[in-house]
Protein backbone atom coordinates (compact mmCIF):
# COMPACT_ATOMS: atom_id res chain seq x y z
CA UNK A 1 0.00 0.00 0.00
CA UNK A 2 1.16 3.49 -0.82
CA UNK A 3 -1.03 6.52 -0.22
CA UNK A 4 -0.02 10.07 -1.06
CA UNK A 5 -0.52 13.72 -0.28
CA UNK A 6 0.96 16.49 -2.41
CA UNK A 7 1.20 20.22 -1.82
CA UNK A 8 2.78 23.30 -3.26
CA UNK A 9 4.37 25.16 -0.35
CA UNK A 10 5.44 28.79 -0.63
CA UNK A 11 7.53 29.92 2.34
CA UNK A 12 8.37 33.49 3.35
CA UNK A 13 10.29 34.88 6.31
CA UNK A 14 8.89 38.36 5.67
CA UNK A 15 5.38 38.27 4.19
CA UNK A 16 2.20 37.49 6.10
CA UNK A 17 -0.23 34.87 4.85
CA UNK A 18 -2.57 37.66 3.75
CA UNK A 19 0.23 39.38 1.81
CA UNK A 20 1.33 36.13 0.16
CA UNK A 21 -2.26 35.39 -0.79
CA UNK A 22 -2.55 38.78 -2.48
CA UNK A 23 0.81 38.37 -4.23
CA UNK A 24 0.01 34.85 -5.43
CA UNK A 25 -3.57 35.74 -6.40
CA UNK A 26 -5.15 32.66 -4.90
CA UNK A 27 -6.50 31.53 -1.54
CA UNK A 28 -4.36 28.90 0.20
CA UNK A 29 -5.55 25.50 1.37
CA UNK A 30 -5.88 24.37 4.97
CA UNK A 31 -2.51 23.67 6.55
CA UNK A 32 -1.17 27.15 5.76
CA UNK A 33 0.47 29.07 8.62
CA UNK A 34 1.02 32.75 9.25
CA UNK A 35 4.31 34.25 10.40
CA UNK A 36 4.09 34.76 14.17
CA UNK A 37 0.94 32.66 14.66
CA UNK A 38 0.86 30.19 17.57
CA UNK A 39 2.56 26.85 16.98
CA UNK A 40 1.27 24.62 19.75
CA UNK A 41 3.51 24.50 22.79
CA UNK A 42 6.56 25.28 20.65
CA UNK A 43 6.01 29.03 20.48
CA UNK A 44 5.11 30.63 17.17
CA UNK A 45 5.78 30.15 13.48
CA UNK A 46 8.98 31.84 12.29
CA UNK A 47 7.89 31.66 8.64
CA UNK A 48 4.68 31.99 6.67
CA UNK A 49 3.70 28.84 4.79
CA UNK A 50 1.17 29.33 2.00
CA UNK A 51 0.03 25.82 1.03
CA UNK A 52 -1.93 24.55 -1.96
CA UNK A 53 -3.31 21.00 -1.61
CA UNK A 54 -3.64 18.73 -4.64
CA UNK A 55 -7.18 17.84 -3.58
CA UNK A 56 -6.74 14.26 -4.80
CA UNK A 57 -7.74 11.39 -2.53
CA UNK A 58 -4.93 9.70 -0.58
CA UNK A 59 -5.40 6.52 -2.61
CA UNK A 60 -4.92 8.35 -5.94
CA UNK A 61 -1.62 7.78 -7.73
CA UNK A 62 1.25 10.18 -7.20
CA UNK A 63 0.88 11.21 -10.85
CA UNK A 64 -2.79 12.10 -10.21
CA UNK A 65 -1.75 14.20 -7.20
CA UNK A 66 0.90 16.03 -9.24
CA UNK A 67 -1.42 16.60 -12.21
CA UNK A 68 -4.17 17.98 -9.94
CA UNK A 69 -1.78 20.18 -7.97
CA UNK A 70 -0.17 21.63 -11.07
CA UNK A 71 -3.52 22.23 -12.78
CA UNK A 72 -4.69 24.23 -9.74
CA UNK A 73 -1.43 26.20 -9.54
CA UNK A 74 -1.46 27.00 -13.26
CA UNK A 75 -5.14 27.98 -13.24
CA UNK A 76 -4.46 30.44 -10.43
CA UNK A 77 -1.24 31.69 -12.08
CA UNK A 78 0.62 30.80 -8.89
CA UNK A 79 3.68 29.33 -10.61
CA UNK A 80 4.28 32.51 -12.60
CA UNK A 81 3.77 34.65 -9.49
CA UNK A 82 6.45 32.67 -7.62
CA UNK A 83 9.04 33.78 -10.18
CA UNK A 84 8.80 37.43 -9.09
CA UNK A 85 8.65 36.91 -5.33
CA UNK A 86 11.52 36.48 -2.88
CA UNK A 87 10.23 33.23 -1.43
CA UNK A 88 11.19 29.59 -1.20
CA UNK A 89 8.74 27.32 -3.01
CA UNK A 90 8.64 23.57 -3.34
CA UNK A 91 6.47 20.61 -4.13
CA UNK A 92 5.93 18.71 -0.90
CA UNK A 93 5.10 15.00 -1.33
CA UNK A 94 4.13 12.70 1.52
CA UNK A 95 4.03 8.94 0.97
CA UNK A 96 2.40 6.60 3.49
CA UNK A 97 3.50 2.96 3.16
CA UNK A 98 3.01 -0.36 4.93
CA UNK A 99 5.96 -2.28 3.49
CA UNK A 100 9.57 -2.69 4.61
CA UNK A 101 10.76 0.15 2.37
CA UNK A 102 9.22 2.85 0.23
CA UNK A 103 10.46 3.69 -3.26
CA UNK A 104 8.92 6.59 -5.18
CA UNK A 105 9.09 7.34 -8.85
CA UNK A 106 8.59 11.05 -9.37
CA UNK A 107 6.16 11.53 -12.29
CA UNK A 108 7.36 13.38 -15.43
CA UNK A 109 4.76 16.13 -14.88
CA UNK A 110 6.39 16.93 -11.55
CA UNK A 111 9.93 16.80 -12.94
CA UNK A 112 8.97 19.13 -15.80
CA UNK A 113 7.60 21.82 -13.49
CA UNK A 114 10.72 21.57 -11.33
CA UNK A 115 12.78 22.31 -14.40
CA UNK A 116 10.57 25.18 -15.61
CA UNK A 117 10.00 27.06 -12.34
CA UNK A 118 12.10 27.99 -9.29
CA UNK A 119 10.79 25.10 -7.22
CA UNK A 120 12.39 22.56 -4.96
CA UNK A 121 11.14 19.10 -4.06
CA UNK A 122 10.59 17.67 -0.60
CA UNK A 123 9.60 14.02 -0.16
CA UNK A 124 8.77 12.50 3.21
CA UNK A 125 7.88 8.82 3.62
CA UNK A 126 5.85 7.72 6.62
CA UNK A 127 5.56 4.09 7.73
CA UNK A 128 1.90 3.33 8.27
CA UNK A 129 0.13 0.42 9.97
CA UNK A 130 -3.04 -0.19 7.94
CA UNK A 131 -4.29 -2.93 10.27
CA UNK A 132 -4.53 -0.56 13.24
CA UNK A 133 -6.19 2.06 11.00
CA UNK A 134 -8.84 -0.46 9.95
CA UNK A 135 -9.46 -1.51 13.55
CA UNK A 136 -9.87 2.04 14.83
CA UNK A 137 -11.53 3.61 11.79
Amino acid sequence: MKDFSAFLDVVSTELSLKDLTVQLGMEPSEGSHDLGSPRGRNGSWTVTIWRLDSGATESASLDAHCQSLLAKARAGNVLESIRRLKVEAFINIAAFFDTVACTLTIPPSCLQVLRDYPLGLEVTCYPSDMESKERTG
